[in-house]
């Protein structure tokens, strides 16, 4: 019984052993809290890197059935010597600088201030962001054009490159 007594008799914690048990949970749980957070911002950074993969593979795949409709012949790769204003069907409202230009048919394919732009009837679409570079290489025969696109996305850089074969 004197057990029992000596139970009843204690009201509850001190201050010094909430401040222990305050102290002893706040050193476990920062360390999570941090992992936690490092967690969240690598889920971040690798979802924005892979959806610039997913746009460089979406903007491949509208290029390649674009050329592959209209044929080599009404395909053409214009160098950074060329104003896009310059172009014939492009109205004086484009952009001015030199850039690398990849013209389908009717639609120019592009790179301005870090994205990758289409213009088509009159209007500029922005495709992918984050693009630091943009080649087209086109074999002497005609047969194969190479595409490359070098994306950037918080540091992490990475070069995607595609070949279209003339379809005949």
């Amino acid at each position: 019984m004197t057990c029992l007594k000596k139970i009843k008799n204690k009201h509850g914690f001190s201050l010094i052993e909430a401040l222990i048990a305050l102290a002893i949970l706040s050193l476990v749980l920062t360390p999570a809290y941090m992992a936690l957070l490092n967690g969240f911002k690598i889920f971040g950074n690798e979802k924005d890197y892979q959806t610039a993969i997913a746009d460089v593979q979406f903007f491949y795949d509208e290029v390649n059935s674009k050329i592959r409709l209209a044929g080599f012949k009404d395909t053409e790769y214009i160098d950074t010597t060329t104003r896009l204003d310059q172009l014939p069907g492009v109205k004086d409202t484009a952009p001015r600088s030199p850039v690398n230009v990849l013209r389908v048919k009717d639609t120019y394919y592009y790179v301005d201030d870090g994205a990758l732009n289409k213009y088509y009837d009159n209007n500029e679409y922005e495709m992918l962001e984050n693009v630091l570079n943009f080649v087209i290489d086109e074999l002497e025969d005609g047969q194969l054009i190479t595409l490359s696109v070098t994306v950037e996305v918080r540091g992490r850089q990475r070069t995607i490159e595609t070949e279209i074969y003339d379809r005949y």
